[in-house]
């Protein structure tokens, strides 16, 4: 796997030298793309008890080689703006409901559940702060 990049590099660049031949610099792309999900379901890379050290560090170069070489086309630069706001608009959505349960929780006097909410988003980085207007959250 490691020549798989070092290969890839060359391929990227020889298309790059043929007048700028971007069509061909972006298959390579898309041929280390294939080949780095290939490694990554063979090897179950996402699985850490079973992942070998040695492959995981030969997936993470050629992940390198991937940026580094999309980077030239302009690619993976930064992600859309559109989704970070609809991704803030769903973790909202989510810690509303969640501070709707642990509320409801409380009135109940279930404060295993209500604590456990707590707890957990605690673990996420997410602090609960309650107050007579109701309860509010903050990242830590």
């Amino acid at each position: 796997m490691p020549e798989a990049g070092v290969q890839q590099r060359q391929r990227f660049l020889e298309a790059m030298d043929d007048d700028f031949n971007t069509g061909g610099a972006i298959g390579v792309l898309f041929d280390l793309l294939r080949t780095l999900n290939r490694l990554a379901d063979e090897e179950k890379l996402e699985v850490p008890q079973t992942r070998s050290s040695e492959k995981l560090q030969a997936f993470r170069k050629a992940a390198v080689v991937l940026k580094e070489l999309a980077g030239i086309l302009g690619l993976f630069r930064q992600p859309p703006a559109e989704k970070s706001t609809r991704d803030d608009a769903l973790v909202s959505n989510l810690m509303q409901l969640l501070l709707e349960i642990r509320g409801e929780a409380r009135q109940k006097k279930d404060f295993q559940t209500a604590d456990r909410i707590r707890n957990r988003l605690a673990q996420l980085g997410i602090k609960l702060e309650d107050r007579p207007g109701g309860t509010e959250w903050s990242r830590q």
